[in-house]
């Protein structure tokens, strides 16, 4: 009875192609080796990136209408207004499909955790960020205890920012990083991006939407203070969409690149040659101010970049004492800057620090250690732990 086929189906309510549209493409794949079946339900809407790669690789998916909690105040008002009818036809799908366990991905996806529990479903709740407007945690809190069952944090980070919002007993949550594939993300496989390689002089890179929290004012800051810093020829490349609710901040950006005389930054815009890009990087940043993860610290790492980051989600318990990254500061631009220019005038430190982060992304963060944890999790859900820990 133990070998039976676990049934999972996870839902997302937010369609645009990132981070956790990836994890769940890494998952469904890697799961069915444990003997557990993924669908995926997603919106219809700005998602046709996602439903294409679940079709490549033969994971079943259902694109239905469905709204989130956002700033955009058009689709804040159809997630209250169709808050029902959308927790009914989630609660259609549940019960057609007849899953062991209902996942949610994100703090903010209320309707499935609510239609799990209507439905006398398992859920396992995904909560995958280290900060949330007040309101919506409020919201968490009163739907966690009401609805919730289990929890997975991206990080130890996300486990203690969660914890005093979450139900008594539940606040040592199962940690399981964000998950990479090494495979796909290995330097010895991918060509370069030939837009970076067109510069002759060493290339940083960084890659994230152009948004607040993703630090793009520290980023520019930084450029700068490289720039008085070191006669070394270097350029910086931007990778990540420019979203049409961040033009005021693209343009702030701009003047002040101008202010500075920053000539040497490229506002790539949003790619999907992601691999390619890492490849090209001489020296990979991170500038969030707030992160889980962050994966593409991660994938940085699995391409052998040497990688210097803020001090965001679990990034300082892979990179040790400077062995296999540099960690600085949150919004610490005079510090990043002396830790770039370091890095580009000392070779040999570079390809010290990208081999080394490549063996801990192996090791860590590879897709087959985020499998095995989420089926761990699941099957500990179904049967006795001690069962459970012996059969997988």
């Amino acid at each position: 009875m133990f070998d039976k086929t676990i049934k999972v189906l996870t839902i997302i309510a937010e369609g645009r192609f990132g981070g956790p549209q990836r994890q769940i493409l890494e998952l469904a794949k890697g799961l069915k080796e444990h003997k557990i079946e993924t669908m995926v339900v997603c919106p219809n809407y700005d998602s046709t990136r996602f439903q294409n790669l679940l079709k490549e690789q033969n994971t079943p998916f259902k694109a239905i209408r469905i709204h989130r909690i956002t700033k955009d105040i058009g689709h804040l008002l159809k997630f209250i207004i169709l808050f029902i009818p959308e927790l009914l036809h989630l609660m259609r799908i549940i019960k057609e499909y007849k899953p062991d366990i209902v996942h949610c991905n994100g703090a903010w996806q209320i309707k499935g955790i609510i239609a799990a529990k209507l439905t006398k479903t398992r859920s396992y709740w995904y909560l995958n960020d280290t900060y949330m407007p007040g309101y919506i945690l409020w919201l968490f809190r009163i739907i966690s205890k009401l609805f919730g069952d289990e929890y997975i944090g991206s990080s130890i980070r996300t486990q203690q920012f969660y914890a005093p919002h979450l139900p008594k007993g539940k606040e040592d949550m199962t940690i399981v990083l964000p998950p990479v594939n090494t495979d796909q993300f290995n330097p010895e496989t991918n060509d370069t991006c030939s837009d970076i390689e067109a510069y002759e002089g060493l290339k940083v890179v960084t890659v994230a939407n152009v948004n607040p929290i993703k630090g793009y004012e520290m980023f520019v800051e930084m450029v700068a203070k490289v720039n008085a810093s070191t006669k070394i020829p270097c350029k910086f490349f931007a990778a990540g969409k420019k979203l049409d609710n961040q033009q005021k901040l693209l343009l702030k950006l701009n003047n002040r690149m101008k202010e500075l005389n920053i000539d040497n930054v490229e506002l790539m815009g949003g790619r999907v040659d992601v691999t390619n890009i890492l490849k090209s990087a001489d020296v990979f940043v991170c500038c969030s101010l707030s992160e889980s993860g962050p994966m593409v610290v991660f994938e940085a790492m699995s391409m052998e970049n040497p990688v210097v980051s803020t001090d965001v989600g679990d990034v300082a318990t892979l990179f040790g004492n400077k062995e296999n990254g540099i960690i600085v500061p949150v919004n610490d631009a005079d510090q990043m800057a002396k830790e770039v220019v370091m890095l580009l005038e000392d070779e040999a430190k570079r390809l010290q620090l990208g081999k080394n982060a490549r063996k801990v992304a192996i090791n860590v963060v590879d897709t087959a250690c985020c499998v095995r944890a989420h089926a761990n999790a699941y099957r500990n859900t179904i049967y006795p732990k001690a069962i459970a820990t012996s059969i997988i």
